[in-house]
């Protein structure tokens, strides 16, 4: 077998038992699994799944073939381990492009992250916009999203919801339940109309009850901490602020954390290290992100 990316998109998918499964797994597109499942089958020219109604089922040919695979997946996984010292040594530039509202969850990450390899050059790149990896413009990619684009590879950190939230004196005196149309509104600008929050507010809210739009979460969180009005926004940074209080219960708009590379720089060790310690450092506070935890 010439590409060992097919084989674990395989396990994924048979460990999984659904495309679905396998692509949450890895942190990729459904129809990329789908896709590369089939150019495999097709190389080799068996059938390696029986699709039915319940998922998929592997085949006789699909069985051995998953034998192989965790036989080459565990000397991968052992060849890591033996090579793991030398990350210490690292050296090099990393550049991680992340949304102003997640510079103050990664900061005390990516702090000890450039103390424990100080060899590393860690680039961060502030931008709500989205970003290109195959020009190179970032190695890395920290963002909120359904899915990912199709091209890149990564790990699905943890859901993330959002509510309604507003200054303490702006919402002093409402008792729950509040009817989010008797509230004044600071809303996202014209840009990002269509989007699920912006969406929600559009339904459920008189228009002439929005007193402001900004194109930035930090612009928009310090109108909202200033009684300007309520906003929608991630329950991580809503529930940090204490001049903030949540109205209602959280949303899910089905958005995820995803930290994203380009398939080429996956196995470029410094990114890789960077994956591996930031994943696993946002990834312990996903009550968080979720809402579920407010300290």
């Amino acid at each position: 077998m010439e590409n060992w990316d097919d084989l674990r998109l395989f396990l994924a998918t048979a460990r999984a038992g659904s495309s679905r499964g396998g692509a949450e797994e890895l942190g990729v597109n459904q129809s990329t699994i789908s896709r590369r499942i089939s150019g495999l089958e097709k190389r080799l020219a068996v059938r390696l799944f029986d699709r039915n109604p319940s998922g998929l089922e592997l085949t006789a040919a699909g069985q051995e073939l998953l034998i192989l695979a965790t036989e080459v997946e565990e000397g991968i996984d052992a060849l890591d381990r033996r090579l793991q010292g030398r990350d210490l040594e690292l050296r090099g530039p990393v550049r991680l492009s992340l949304p102003d509202v997640f510079v103050a969850p990664t900061a005390g990450h990516l702090a000890r992250f450039a103390a424990q390899y100080p060899q590393i050059e860690l680039e961060v790149m502030v931008d709500n916009s989205v970003v290109s990896l195959t020009q190179r413009e970032a190695d890395l990619a920290l963002r909120m999203a359904g899915s990912p684009p199709q091209q890149l590879v990564g790990r699905r950190i943890s859901p993330v919801k959002m509510a309604i939230y507003g200054a303490v004196e702006y919402l002093r005196g409402r008792e729950e339940p509040i009817d989010p149309a008797t509230l004044d509104w600071v809303r996202w600008d014209e840009e990002w109309r269509g989007a699920p929050p912006e969406a929600w507010i559009d339904a459920n809210v008189p228009p002439e009850k929005t007193r402001g739009r900004i194109n930035t979460s930090l612009g928009h969180a310090e109108l909202v901490a200033q009684g300007v009005g309520v906003g929608i926004k991630l329950c991580y940074s809503g529930d940090a602020d204490p001049r903030l209080r949540r109205v209602g219960e959280p949303f899910d708009f089905g958005f995820g954390l995803w930290l994203l590379t380009h398939e080429d720089l996956r196995s470029t060790a410094r990114v890789r290290a960077l994956m591996r310690f930031l994943g696993d450092a946002l990834a312990a506070e996903r009550p968080r992100f979720e809402g579920v935890s407010r300290s």
